[in-house]
């Protein structure tokens, strides 16, 4: 995988990585601590708290291995309340590709809790308002040697005057004694394509 050099973005450009940032967080610790993720987020912005893109990758492959069409940047990395989350997304801006990945801790690994986060994921992305998803569906797919059931949403993603297709995929596996989750975003012509090459890409490590 290739680095990322990090340049110094324009106030516009990181608005936007942001935006993406507080998406990908929303269901991390599910419906009960979404707002002390959102509280994170906005003091790390605030603070102009910076995360080093390699250690982020770092993290994120000592989750799941992964590959994200062109080259890709880390975004975040955090550790709350024992969920371990990583957010990758590709160079564009806005990204057209967001992996956000982490571990759960055990109070997260009962189904009802799992719910709960999966839920939180949809509903930070509708609240975004950049994002309008018109149908869901579920499919068992395979993941990490095993086959679970995976939240496919597809709709439309709004910038810069333009509207996109937009594509999700979201699941929760246990591997090794431990709940992970992935939730892959993408937009654009190439959506859904993206968005199952780089399901299809994760690997548990």
């Amino acid at each position: 995988m290739q680095e990322f050099e990090p340049t110094q973005p324009s106030a516009a450009k990181g608005n936007s990585t942001w935006k993406w940032v507080a998406i990908g967080c929303g269901g991390c610790l599910g419906l009960s601590v979404l707002s002390v993720i959102a509280l994170t987020v906005l003091f790390n912005r605030a603070l102009n708290f910076s995360i080093d893109p390699e250690n982020v990758e770092q993290q994120a492959q000592g989750v799941f291995d992964y590959e994200i069409p062109g080259e890709s940047r880390g975004l975040l990395n955090m550790n709350i309340m024992g969920v371990e989350v990583a957010q990758i997304a590709d160079t564009q801006e806005p990204p057209s590709v967001l992996l956000t990945v982490g571990r759960l801790p055990s109070y997260l690994q009962d189904e009802p809790s799992q719910t709960s986060m999966l839920d939180s994921f949809q509903e930070s992305m509708a609240q975004d308002g950049e994002y309008t998803m018109q149908t869901q569906r579920t499919e068992n797919l395979p993941l990490c040697g095993q086959t679970v059931p995976v939240r496919i949403e597809e709709g439309t993603f709004q910038s810069s005057g333009q509207v996109l297709d937009a594509v999700s995929y979201l699941a929760v596996v246990d591997h090794a004694g431990t709940n992970r989750f992935a939730w892959i975003l993408t937009n654009g012509e190439q959506a859904d394509a993206n968005a199952k090459s780089v399901f299809d890409s994760l690997v548990c490590k």
